[in-house]
């Protein structure tokens, strides 16, 4: 049994690439583009693409990070 030292940081990955920090902004993204689709504002599927596309782009990983955790940072 290897020990992990206290400073040491491990990565929670559920799948390779995909972090369980992934998997809550995404469940997030699924929550709002269902709230919108049972709403009934007008031009909804409007709102829903451009939501849909804003969290495609937070999802993807243009570098090392994906890009929720570049916006943090940068906030």
């Amino acid at each position: 049994m290897r020990i992990i030292p206290k400073n040491t940081r491990v990565n929670m990955e559920v799948f390779k690439g995909v972090g369980l920090l992934d998997i809550v902004v995404g469940t997030l993204g699924f929550i709002v583009i269902a709230g919108l689709f049972l709403s009934s504002l007008p031009f909804k599927y409007v709102f829903i693409v451009i939501t849909l596309l804003a969290f495609i782009l937070l999802l993807t990983k243009f570098g090392e990070d994906p890009n929720y955790i570049v916006l943090y940072n940068y906030l």
